[in-house]
């Protein structure tokens, strides 16, 4: 028969099945998981000691995490900036209003070869893009620098443009770029 701690408190004297009885409700000792086996004061100990250790990590955890959050903070609100004063239609994040900006702007190169004299050459480029309501800027330039043609977009089309070519020089030929923003 088991005998419960209150009973043993009414007694002067404890048989040996009490104490079997008690030793039982302890337990093995050698059965604990903590390094501490002799008795239960030391593995309490023990356990008590790795909860404060516990307790410090969470502070400096908690402490690791604020100064992370502020990090955060400081790029999105100040590198970043507040997506509500984005002027694009979408403001859900960052990437988007760049993917819808990016998604208006065109541009490519095209390589025009020497050219005969110093005459006007229209150039045609086609983008396959409805450019008529597009800006268009076009600069064009030498391999050596040192001469600078001029040009004039002369018509937007449906599927292009065409731009006036004035060689500024005997050059062999000229590397434009050119940027459509619609």
């Amino acid at each position: 028969m088991a005998v419960s701690f209150e009973q043993l408190n009414t007694r002067d004297f404890a048989t040996d099945q009490d104490v079997d009885a008690v030793k039982n409700l302890i337990g093995t000792l050698s059965t604990l998981t903590t390094t501490q086996k002799n008795n239960l004061v030391a593995a309490i100990n023990e356990l008590v000691g790795r909860l404060d250790n516990q307790d410090t990590y969470i502070t400096d955890f908690d402490q690791r995490l604020e100064n992370e959050e502020n990090q955060v903070d400081f790029i999105t609100g100040t590198i970043i900036g507040d997506r509500d004063n984005l002027t694009t239609t979408n403001k859900k994040s960052i990437v988007s209003a760049i993917n819808e900006v990016n998604g208006k702007v065109m541009k490519g190169t095209y390589t025009i070869p020497k050219p005969s004299g110093h005459d006007v050459q229209e150039i045609t480029v086609t983008t396959g893009k409805d450019m008529r309501n597009a800006y268009i800027a076009v600069g064009c330039m030498n391999n050596t620098l040192t001469d600078v043609p001029q040009f004039l977009i002369t018509s937007r089309t449906q599927t292009g443009f065409s731009f006036n070519f004035l060689p500024g020089g005997t050059s062999k030929s000229y590397d434009c770029q050119w940027i459509a923003v619609f």
